[in-house]
């Protein structure tokens, strides 16, 4: 029983991953601008918004990761102002502490400003990042799937994945395809 509602919402949400990244790319003028996705995740000391745990960088875009939501912040080439798409876990745990896992070997650094007090270095990078228990029993991952950002939940025995209830902001137009993806 465990195998089937395993793979039965591991199908259900490889169809949303990509439909979020497609929304992304879908959201700049041209494809060659969106370039591909950051292969490694770095943690929020500082240099992002608090309620994000974990941050991923490209040249048109960043990635942020919290608990209960993920935005991706687009930045066309020929605008200034970002667009910003938003996953959010309904009724998720909020105080999910997110970690690193699969170390990289590259680091990050950040001279901020004047002041070494404020500069940052070597930071860890991580090719995935886990979210224990955003829902009771069920953990969520992020990592990068050939430059793609995927997520996938981690569904424990006798854990409820119908509690499991995602919402997507900021994308224009949703649809069913005819074998039920969306």
């Amino acid at each position: 029983m465990r195998a089937r509602i395993f793979a039965t919402l591991t199908a259900a949400l490889l169809c949303l991953g990509p439909l979020f990244l497609a929304a992304a790319r879908a959201a700049i003028e041209s494809p060659g601008a969106y370039g591909q996705l950051p292969a490694y995740f770095e943690a929020n000391h500082g240099q992002a918004d608090e309620r994000f745990q974990f941050i991923a960088r490209g040249r048109h875009h960043g990635v942020y990761l919290g608990p209960t939501e993920a935005v991706v912040a687009l930045v066309r080439t020929n605008d200034a102002a970002p667009r910003f798409l938003t996953l959010t876990l309904v009724g998720a745990n909020d105080r999910a502490g997110g970690g690193g896992e699969i170390p990289l070997a590259g680091t990050v650094h950040y001279f901020l400003g004047n002041d070494p007090a404020r500069w940052q270095t070597g930071l860890p990078t991580f090719a995935q990042v886990r979210f224990p228990s955003v829902y009771p029993g069920i953990d969520l991952v992020y990592h990068n799937d050939e430059q793609q950002l995927e997520f996938d939940f981690i569904v424990a025995p006798a854990a409820d994945p119908q509690r499991i209830t995602l919402r997507f902001d900021g994308m224009e137009h949703l649809r069913l395809s005819p074998d039920g993806g969306i």
